[in-house]
């Protein structure tokens, strides 16, 4: 039998990027950064709300990430993900995103 954990993803959407906060138990792992919305294309947008499984990953030259292998909306055939409610420069809102 397998034991789910569940990592949890706060966001903030904006123009520029999304910073988020990635937390496990209620602790902080660690603090993100992704790419601005952009239609959710590979490489120059940011990942969609939604759950995911995670995988750890280690490259040479950047050290231990943890990675999604399958995007919700990137593989052939799947529905496009609805995008994020962007954050107006005087709006600060946070979008909570689960993923597993």
């Amino acid at each position: 039998m397998s034991t789910k954990q569940i990592l949890h993803l706060q966001r903030i959407f904006r123009e520029q990027g999304s910073k988020g906060i990635l937390t496990f138990e209620g602790e902080i792992i660690c603090r993100t950064i992704e790419l601005p919305w952009r239609n959710n294309l590979e490489r120059l947008s940011c990942i969609p709300v939604g759950s995911y499984k995670l995988e750890k990953r280690k490259y040479t030259g950047h050290g231990e990430q943890i990675g999604i292998p399958a995007v919700l909306g990137r593989e052939k055939g799947e529905e496009e993900p609805t995008p994020p409610k962007q954050i107006l420069p005087n709006q600060e809102k946070e979008v909570r995103d689960e993923r597993q």
